[in-house]
């Protein structure tokens, strides 16, 4: 018979423990039995450029009679992507293998009950990850590595890495190693954060080492890199699966932008499900609350909505006093499922329009038809399908706007200035292929473009204006195909790129999904990581041992 459930949470690169549903979790109030301690955590972190590696190794002990069976959740923020998965096996670590994700429930499912070690990570909705473990044995550990990559935020000229810890418990064991590979400048620590790191130069950069007995991680680690002559640096690589290679840029845009007409009218689409309650309100009103100051008098049409349209009232705004819409959100209660088909933005009465939603959809239809009227989209909720969300705002003209990592003051920045657009993108098809160009969310002047090179050099010519279309100023990227990284960072962002845009239509691109998953060891929505304990269970059910 199986064992109760172990659950961790951990959410954004944070690990947070509480009770749900009846199941035992790592931290529990009062004096109820602790039934499993997270006993050692390290942290490493590598960054190049911007691009950033984070591997946290988590050993758990099981001090009861009892065998147990772990879960651990944990949603990734926007664009951050699982790069590893590894379990240990017998004191050993063994990496998962990429398989087919129906298959990967099975398989585990058919070994589970032998109470030997099976594995099993995979996605949920949103960018959401479900890691099953079982058996943790009696008075016994368990060791787990999660790895995940992502690029670091711009703020004042310098790259910022956050990761966020909530742990309560004191950790016996705790240490962060952290290699910034080819910078020339220092980096710091950021005041008043977990630990004050101290950064010593090494042969291809920077290093520093931090460890500690009997402590609590219950902080922000931070750190940030000084960006080195304003141009960043184009990054090379010549890839592993295919010996193809990838050439990487990230830059600002270099003109000016401008700021809004006030609105006479906007249109205000919110969605009203039974996922709001993970959203972060208090932002959200925050945003109303320092928007509304800004536009003054404006006529507002705000539509809820879920699996259905439930209701659509007017409002009137009169120097920024929007107590009635204030009061009418306060009083709104989510409920059921969400079916972002039944949204037209055709049929907004005002050309400003709002789109307040996780970009998650379960239920009928699942693509919004999408106007020529540009798209503020606002999210606040950590699980959220952020591909989707990208595309609806880019496609239409309008701002991607993910709270959780973007302050309020920017955020109110990017609603009320006219964004700059990519308009058209140039380059020699027999020199650049499969190219993807990037927009950080809540940032207006910041891109960044990724793909493959066939040539020994070649030219990206960026195009940007307004929404009339027109070109504004044009941004020339010259690349030279020679291999500066040896880390295979810059191929797996790529695909991470790749998945995002093939995520936007999933059911018409599932099968090209699965494909890429596999044969890049990628956890999608159609594949899964799996770590076996016996040899002949990779035989028996022909996946390829790691």
């Amino acid at each position: 018979m199986r064992k109760p459930f172990m659950i961790i949470y951990m959410l954004i690169s944070s690990i947070v423990f509480s009770q749900k549903g009846g199941m035992l979790n790592l931290n529990i109030k009062n004096d109820t039995i602790h039934y499993l301690n997270l006993e050692k955590l390290s942290i490493s972190v590598q960054v190049i450029e911007n691009l950033a590696t984070t591997t946290m190794t988590m050993r758990f002990y099981n001090h009861t009679n009892r065998i147990l069976e772990g879960e651990l959740n944990f949603p990734l923020g926007e664009g951050q992507n699982i790069s590893r998965f590894a379990m240990d096996i017998d004191g050993n670590m063994r990496e998962g293998v990429v398989i087919e994700k129906a298959k990967g429930t099975e398989v585990f499912e058919s070994i589970v009950y032998r109470r030997v070690d099976p594995g099993l990570l995979e996605m949920t909705e949103g960018n959401n990850f479900k890691s099953r473990v079982y058996p943790i044995n009696p008075k016994g550990f368990k060791t787990i590595i999660i790895a995940f990559e992502h690029e670091l935020n711009v703020v004042k000229n310098q790259y910022l890495y956050l990761l966020p810890l909530n742990i309560k418990d004191v950790i016996k064991e705790f240490d962060v190693k952290v290699e910034v590979f080819e910078s020339e400048l220092k980096p710091k620590s950021i005041d008043h954060e977990l630990v004050t790191l101290k950064f010593n130069k090494g042969n291809k950069g920077y290093q520093s080492k931090f460890s500690k007995s009997n402590f609590k991680a219950n902080e922000q680690l931070g750190f940030s890199i000084p960006i080195q002559d304003k141009k960043l640096n184009l990054l090379t690589y010549r890839g592993v699966t295919d010996s193809i290679s990838y050439f990487y840029k990230t830059d600002n845009i270099s003109h000016k932008t401008k700021k809004k007409e006030k609105p006479d009218g906007i249109t205000i689409y919110w969605d009203n499900s039974g996922s709001a309650f993970q959203k972060n309100s208090l932002k959200e009103l925050a945003l109303f609350d320092e928007y509304f100051k800004w536009a003054g008098n404006v006529n507002v049409e705000f539509i809820t909505f879920a699996n259905e349209i439930e209701k659509s009232i007017l409002f009137e705004i009169k120097n920024g006093n929007w107590t009635a819409l204030r009061l009418y959100l306060e009083q709104l209660k989510p409920d059921g499922g969400t079916q972002l088909g039944i949204l037209n933005f055709k049929t907004a009465k005002y050309n400003e329009i709002m789109f307040f939603c996780d970009g998650l959809s379960n239920y009928g239809k699942s693509q919004i038809q999408l106007s020529s009227k540009p798209v503020s989209v606002i999210n606040s909720n950590m699980v959220a399908n952020h591909s989707y969300l990208k595309y609806i705002a880019q496609s239409t003209g309008g701002q991607y706007i993910n709270l959780n990592n973007t302050p309020l003051n920017k955020a109110l920045e990017v609603l009320t200035t006219e964004n700059l657009q990519l308009l058209r993108v140039e380059y020699k098809e027999d020199e650049i292929s499969d190219l993807f160009i990037n927009h950080p969310s809540g940032d207006i002047d910041r891109f960044s473009l990724i793909g493959k090179i066939n040539a020994k050099s070649a030219d990206v010519v960026l195009h940007f204006g307004y929404p009339d279309k027109k070109t504004l100023f044009t941004e020339k990227v010259s690349i030279e195909n020679k291999t500066v990284l040896a880390n295979p960072l810059l191929e797996r962002y790529w695909v991470q790129q790749k998945l995002n845009a093939l995520n936007v239509n999933f059911q018409e691109n599932k099968d090209e999904i699965t494909v890429i998953g596999k044969k890049y060891g990628f956890v999608t929505k159609t594949t899964s990581l799996i770590v076996l304990d016996d040899i002949s269970d990779y035989v028996n059910h022909h996946i390829v041992p790691p």
